[in-house]
């Protein structure tokens, strides 16, 4: 983890329990590695999404650590190459 990373997670362990904090920077890590662009990456995570009932990911995401999950799938589902 670099510093930039290990900053972001200590920021959420800050705001949220420690189990939600590392679910959301993972959702983070990997948006990022699919998208390997921040305005990508931010179009997929504020948009409405069918796979979560027109619910937007980050919004869900953030309200409790298991929305968070379920949003954690659906990029998992992305990154293996299902069409999300």
């Amino acid at each position: 983890m670099d510093k930039i990373e290990k900053e972001f997670v200590e920021g959420l362990r800050g705001l949220y329990t420690p189990d939600h904090a590392d679910v959301l920077a993972e959702i983070a890590r990997l948006t990022w590695a699919i998208y390997r662009d921040s305005n990508k990456a931010m179009e997929f995570m504020t948009r409405p999404h069918a796979l979560l009932d027109g619910n937007v990911p980050a919004i869900l995401a953030f309200e409790s650590t298991a929305k968070a999950r379920i949003v954690l799938a659906v990029v998992k589902a992305a990154d293996s190459g299902i069409a999300v």
